[in-house]
């Protein structure tokens, strides 16, 4: 079973709390920059972490495109 972590979110200005493990879930909160949570890397889902209460996810990792 995945370790519960704190993690801090550096992603400026804020992330999306979802709520389920994909960009195209419906956005039920957000979090900010310097914010910490708690949670643990979803079992099937790597990219995501599941709040450790349970009420969503974050994508760990937030992908920047530049079109040119």
């Amino acid at each position: 079973e995945p370790a519960i972590c704190s993690y801090r979110v550096v992603f400026s200005p804020r992330i999306a709390k979802r709520q389920e493990p994909s960009s195209s879930a419906a956005t039920i909160g957000v979090f900010s920059v310097g914010e910490v949570v708690r949670g643990q890397v979803s079992p099937s889902h790597a990219n995501w972490l599941q709040l450790e209460d349970g009420t969503g996810f974050l994508m760990l990792v937030q992908l920047l495109y530049n079109f040119v």
